[in-house]
């Protein structure tokens, strides 16, 4: 898999979240934070999202899938996984087919 953009290099503290660090706790709040029609579109069963130590990294079906979601939902991926408590997160969107 080869990453879309450099990855963000910015860091994120922790805001307080009751929940341990899981891609299914990132992906509620993702999907609350953006709305369920958008979460549907570009997340629900065409990317994928992986905890991998302090970073999140978002697989994506398509070049095309994964320059959009770099471009409309990094911040948004970064809050939510701040919020889950993970210290520190970049955001590192990776094409890979058949996500």
């Amino acid at each position: 898999m080869q990453a879309t953009a450099e990855p963000m290099n910015r860091e994120r503290a922790v805001h307080g979240g009751n929940e341990s660090p899981s891609e299914s706790s990132i992906e509620r709040r993702l999907a609350s934070r953006i709305g369920a029609a958008r979460y549907r579109m570009w997340f629900d069963g065409s990317a994928r999202l992986r905890i991998a130590g302090e970073e999140l990294h978002v697989a994506a079906p398509s070049r095309f899938a994964a320059d959009w979601i770099e471009r409309h939902f990094r911040d948004d991926l970064a809050t939510v996984a701040a919020d889950v408590r993970l210290q520190a997160v970049r955001v590192v969107v990776e094409e890979a087919p058949g996500a």
